[in-house]
C-alpha cells in the first residue's frame, strides 16, 4: 500500500489594520480563503477514511491457513520377511492371498507445513489393516506416531486426525513414513486392498 500524505494548501496571510480592505471577491478575500480550507478540510477527510481503512485491516484476523492434499504414491517396501503389499493394474496394492503382509513407505514432504489428517481408502474383509504414520530422528532414535487406525470395513474409508504438537514438518530434524499391515489373507481371495492413502495439511 502507498503512504497516506496529507499535504494542506491555505497558508494563512494576516490582515494588517489600516492597510488592508476586506473584502469578498480577489486573491485575498474572503471567498478565496474560505474556499481553500474548504479544499483542505475535503483533502482531510479523505486521508482519514484512509487512515481508518488501515486500520481496519490490521484488527482485522488473519485469514485461515489453505489447506492442501496430498494423494500419496503406494510404494511399500517389505517389513521382517513378510511380503510387501503387490501393486494392481489400477495402482492400489493388494495383500497376498493366504499371507500376512507388512510394508513401509518414505514420505517426502513439503518442510514447515502442518500435517492435519490421514486418510486411508480401501477394501477389508476377514483380515484388518492397520495404517500408522510415523516420524523418526534423522540420526535414528525412537519413532513417535503422528496417526494410527485400524481399517476392516468393505469398503472402509477412515480418518485419522494428527495433533498439532507433532504435525508440524521438520526435514531438518526428521523424516517421515507409513507403515501397513494386515493379518492373513483368505487363501483363495484377495480381501486387504489399499486403494488411497491421503495427508491433509496447511502451509
Amino acid at each position: 500500500m502507498g503512504d497516506i500524505v496529507y499535504t494542506p494548501t491555505f497558508h494563512n496571510v494576516d490582515y494588517v489594520d489600516g492597510e488592508d480592505r476586506v473584502r469578498a471577491e480577489g486573491a485575498n478575500g474572503f471567498n478565496a480563503r474560505f474556499g481553500a480550507i474548504e479544499s483542505d478540510l475535503a483533502q482531510l477527510s479523505t486521508v482519514v477514511s484512509a487512515i481508518d481503512a488501515k486500520l481496519d485491516q490490521l484488527e482485522a484476523p488473519p485469514p485461515p491457513p489453505a489447506t492442501r492434499r496430498l494423494t500419496l504414491p503406494l510404494r511399500f517396501i517389505p517389513v521382517g520377511g513378510l511380503p510387501a503389499w503387490a501393486p494392481s493394474a489400477s495402482g492400489s496394492v493388494v495383500a497376498t492371498p493366504g499371507q500376512n503382509a507388512d510394508g513401509v513407505m518414505n514420505l517426502l514432504l513439503p518442510d514447515g507445513v502442518l500435517l492435519r489428517s490421514l486418510r486411508a481408502v480401501g477394501q477389508a474383509v476377514g483380515p484388518t489393516i492397520r495404517v500408522n504414520l510415523f516420524r523418526v530422528g534423522l540420526a535414528g532414535g525412537q519413532s513417535a506416531t503422528l496417526a494410527t487406525f485400524p481399517a476392516d470395513d468393505n469398503p472402509f474409508d477412515v480418518t485419522a486426525q494428527i495433533s498439532g504438537t507433532v504435525g508440524s514438518v521438520d526435514t531438518g530434524q526428521f523424516r517421515y513414513y507409513i507403515d501397513a499391515s494386515c493379518g492373513i489373507t483368505a487363501p483363495d481371495t484377495v480381501t486387504a486392498v489399499i486403494s488411497a492413502l491421503q495427508l491433509t495439511f496447511s502451509d
